[in-house]
């Protein structure tokens, strides 16, 4: 079985500009990828990969990467997707985690349409796991003034669990000023590295007095000895992101972190995210499924691994104003999908898209 590739640059314009520790942004340029088998099948797959400048990526390196798999691809003949998917995913020396995740998402999203099963059954098949039940994901807050992010929570006044965004000069106003206006909403907080680890006990003290239920990566990511003194310092779970990026680094995440957050973007696509979640699980931690600033192609394709995780971040899609087609959607945080198989998202207007160029 060989596979042909196309790619497509696209420009994601944001409903609002949002804000982390690391940068401030309007629009999202993003990488969507089209796997499609040689010899007539009518099948295809596709997958996501977004620019980050914070992470050194752009879409032309990152398009260049993909033509470079392509050409591997095209040498090799593979007894069916999920043969591909493993060859990928060991590809790692070769190739970077953003680009390896953009064609295992669409390796995925092709084997469950030629099967007319949903990616999550088939991932189970190889990686058993047991389902936690339903989560609800939250929305996130980006990071601005106080009274800017203030104002930001009153259009989520549906969502019972509210992101907060720190890692500026304002953080505990923002935190005091968010939990005052939303009463009895759970409330997370993720500070991107944004932390000074010779300063957080005040900020600390501020999340535990604001109830927040998880501390999601407080200081930089080889802080390990810091965030190790921090958890030890409260009650809140704290949650690994930028310190835990692919399967190598969940050991090094037990016994200093609650937990780990899992992005396709990070690991390297859908196969190591549920391996990634079976060695968190034997650890003892718990589990979050996060997504980039993407498009509803990439957050569907995490979406297929919700019921397994504790806490779930996948609005990374409602912040688009033009995604390229419908998929997963949030109802107060709430998943639900079309009746697709695959990645769950509808491939018509994406098809249109890559014809029309």
């Amino acid at each position: 079985m060989k596979f042909a590739v196309h790619t497509r640059i696209i420009n994601l314009k944001l409903k609002r500009e949002f804000g982390t520790a690391h940068l401030r942004r309007k629009t999202q340029r993003t990488v969507l990828v089209r796997v499609t088998p040689r010899g007539g099948d009518s099948h295809a797959g596709f997958g996501e990969c977004i620019e980050h400048p914070a992470w050194g990526t752009t879409c032309e390196d990152l398009v260049q990467e993909i033509s470079h798999a392509a050409e591997w691809l095209e040498s090799l003949d593979f007894s069916s997707v999920v043969e591909a998917s493993h060859w990928l995913t060991d590809q790692a020396d070769r190739l970077s985690s953003h680009a390896r995740s953009a064609l295992d998402q669409a390796f995925w999203d092709l084997h469950g349409r030629i099967k007319s099963v949903s990616t999550c059954s088939s991932l189970m098949e190889i990686c058993p796991l047991v389902s936690r039940g339903t989560a609800r994901s939250s929305i996130t807050i980006g990071l601005d003034t106080p009274g800017a992010m203030a104002a930001d929570l009153e259009n989520h006044l549906a969502w019972p669990i509210i992101k907060i965004k720190l890692g500026g000069g304002s953080d505990i106003e923002a935190l005091q000023l968010i939990r005052t206006r939303a009463r009895a909403k759970v409330l997370r907080v993720d500070a991107n590295e944004g932390w000074d680890t010779d300063n957080f006990l005040e900020l600390l003290r501020a999340c535990e007095a604001a109830r927040v239920e998880l501390i999601e990566q407080p200081f930089e990511r080889h802080e390990m000895e810091s965030t190790r003194l921090l958890r030890h310092a409260t009650i809140i779970s704290v949650i690994a992101d930028e310190s835990c990026c692919g399967l190598e680094d969940v050991d090094s995440c037990s016994g200093i972190f609650d937990g780990i957050n899992i992005k396709l973007y990070k690991c390297g696509g859908l196969l190591t995210a549920a391996r990634m979640i079976a060695r968190a699980r034997e650890l003892k931690l718990k589990v979050m499924l996060g997504c980039m600033v993407e498009s509803v192609v990439g957050v569907s394709a995490m979406a297929q691994l919700a019921p397994y995780a504790d806490f779930l971040d996948l609005d990374g899609a409602t912040l688009i104003s033009n995604n390229p087609t419908t998929g997963m959607e949030l109802n107060a945080g709430l998943i639900s999908f079309p009746q697709q198989p695959g990645n769950g998202f509808d491939q018509q207007p994406l098809h249109k898209l890559f014809d029309n160029h």
